[in-house]
């Protein structure tokens, strides 16, 4: 949610409010909504956290045979 909250609206207080609150709008240059948001530099921010959360998966040691995910 913290993530969307750059170029979406999300109603943080729902229910007991329903402003909705975005950081940047993205305005209708093109189109086609999703042209328009491609387009936008939060797109490119969204592309860079997801590139470095791809590699931080990818550099994580896998685990030991026998060892269960939550770790006892």
């Amino acid at each position: 949610m913290a993530l969307d909250t750059v170029a979406s609206p999300i109603m943080w207080l729902a229910p007991f409010n329903h402003h909705p609150f975005e950081l940047v709008t993205v305005p209708a240059r093109h189109g086609n909504w999703v042209l328009s948001f491609v387009l936008h530099w939060t797109f490119g921010l969204e592309l860079v956290i997801c590139t470095w959360a791809l590699w931080l998966g990818w550099l994580r040691p896998p685990l030991p045979v026998g060892t269960s995910q939550n770790g006892t």
